[in-house]
């Protein structure tokens, strides 16, 4: 078993070795790295390269809703062979590692949506964390207000930024799709839903025109997909 100096060195030469590559001003992403941030963070410390991390906040019904579209929200792996796995268990175990402390460790979820829900939403409490104690190198923000937070991190003044411009208003897919209500959303434990709704809002549907791939996919997932 690798010590935990080794690990951090093999981190260290990864990320020194994406830079060689795509040198030091440059964007990276990874979606699977908020519990090691502290790691990441530590590794460019010892690089001696400062670095800004930004932490995009969605609602996680979004993610919850891609994993459906691949039927990945049963017992067994979907398309792609995708599916949420100990995501939660993982997430938790981390967390506490580390001394972090939630609410939501008192939540048990029972179904492989719940488990993507309550992780997601640790996750984001965890970069709320973060930037409190990091505010000059650990910013939040969601993906509307995206290129407005790269503007002012790179330090140029955007030519609307007294005068922003409304970005149009988009129906989130999950929320227009009834049958995706029906099979995930309705079935939520009470305890999973409130945490959800407490810092997301109650999740409404939105009346509206429904698509032939929404009905073929809840087709899918209540036979083949196992829900």
């Amino acid at each position: 078993i690798r010590s935990i100096r080794s690990l951090r060195s093999i981190l260290r030469e990864q990320v020194s070795t994406i830079h060689d590559i795509y040198g030091w001003n440059c964007v990276w992403k990874e979606i699977r790295l908020v519990p090691t941030l502290p790691s990441i963070m530590s590794a460019y410390d010892s690089l001696a390269r400062p670095a800004k991390y930004v932490g995009v906040l969605g609602n996680p019904l979004g993610c919850t809703h891609a994993y459906y579209r691949l039927l990945a929200l049963g017992k067994s792996p979907g398309l792609n062979g995708l599916h949420p796995g100990s995501i939660w268990t993982y997430r938790k175990a981390v967390y506490k590692s580390q001394g972090f402390e939630s609410d939501l460790f008192d939540i048990h979820p029972q179904s492989p949506a719940e488990d993507l829900i309550i992780a997601s939403l640790a996750d984001q409490e965890f970069l709320r964390s973060m930037a409190q104690q990091s505010p000059k190198s650990v910013f939040l923000t969601q993906l509307s207000e995206l290129s407005g937070l790269a503007a002012r991190l790179s330090g140029q003044k955007s030519p609307t930024a007294s005068k922003p411009v409304p970005l149009p208003t988009r129906t989130p897919k999950w929320a227009g799709d009834p049958w995706f209500h029906k099979l995930v959303i309705d079935r939520l434990a009470p305890n999973v839903l409130d945490a959800l709704t407490a810092r997301w809002g109650y999740p409404e549907l939105v009346q509206g025109p429904t698509t032939k791939r929404a009905w073929w996919t809840s087709a899918l997932n209540s036979t083949i997909g196992g829900l």
